[in-house]
């Protein structure tokens, strides 16, 4: 799986960083910065809550 995030829908709220700090960092711009795009197979379920708790909706997976 891979991560796509878009920052221009980013409003900071930092649930992805919560959910799955491993994977994504809000910057000092207040944006979603996603730390590594490939999801190994034991994070899914923690990188799929963030996913889910973004109320911008601004992230997304895809598998590959």
């Amino acid at each position: 799986m891979k991560i796509i995030a878009s920052r221009e829908r980013c409003k900071g709220h930092g649930q992805c960083e919560l959910f799955a700090p491993d994977y994504f960092e809000i910057d000092d711009q207040a944006l979603v910065v996603v730390v590594k795009d490939d999801v190994a197979p034991a994070d899914v379920a923690a990188v799929e809550d963030a996913v889910s708790h973004c109320p911008e909706v601004a992230l997304r997976l895809q598998r590959v």
